[in-house]
């Protein structure tokens, strides 16, 4: 749309006004985080409502919205996004504040038996959220991709595989956690492990996101 004005597409566009709230999204965010840091619970009341409508309008930005299938487009979409970050989120909390946190809590539990204390109750929501990113991303594929072959002969679907692929690589990364690292903890160099691994899992999520602007900037096939 090199031809339209810029404000005309952020003011004149569904796509531009789900852009403004994203922004506003975001900064009402950090103001909600910068008021709960003070104490106060109002603000993950409005953290929480900014997330929401971080989850809610990539869908009005992307691919699903104007999906001939919308309807179902729109929902896997959203959850999609909410799994994804539900996960890839809360791995981010625990390596960059969690487990400095539980270092400086004073106590005569070790750190290392706080961090598994953490990982044991990540764990399951971090499954759930796994298999959800899967079975939407499925869902999205199938809507999207039409006929199949688009797959492997359109830039849409090469550029898909190269995200599965990504996404391939770090649920492998996620399996080696949960069976490798995650039983190790309780010592210190438990915890050494799970800083490495989580930073490799966190690095190869940047690489799917990535991935994905590009994905979603180029037009579906057909």
């Amino acid at each position: 749309m090199r031809d339209i004005p810029t404000e005309a597409i952020i003011l004149a566009t569904g796509w531009g006004w789900a852009w403004l709230a994203q922004m506003v999204a975001c900064a009402v965010a950090i103001v909600g985080f910068v008021i709960a840091h003070r104490g106060a619970h109002s603000g993950w009341l409005l953290a929480s409502l900014a997330g929401i409508v971080l989850v809610v309008t990539p869908a009005a930005t992307g691919h699903a919205i104007g999906s001939d299938e919308a309807l179902f487009a729109v929902p896997a979409d959203i959850l999609h996004v909410l799994a994804g970050s539900a996960w890839l989120g809360t791995l981010a909390v625990i390596l960059i504040v969690g487990i400095g946190a539980a270092a400086k809590t004073p106590g005569a539990v070790s750190l290392g038996a706080r961090v598994a204390a953490m990982i044991h109750v990540f764990s399951p929501m971090a499954l759930i959220c796994g298999a959800t990113v899967v079975a939407t991303g499925v869902v999205a594929s199938l809507l999207h991709l039409e006929p199949f072959s688009a797959l492997w002969m359109t830039q849409y679907g090469k550029v898909l595989i190269v995200k599965l692929a990504c996404v391939a690589l770090l649920f492998s990364v996620g399996a080696w956690n949960w069976r490798q690292v995650k039983p190790s903890l309780g010592g210190d160099d438990g915890v050494k492990a799970l800083r490495l691994s989580a930073r490799i899992e966190l690095t190869v999520a940047a690489i799917v996101l990535l991935v994905t602007a590009f994905l979603v900037a180029l037009p579906l096939p057909g």
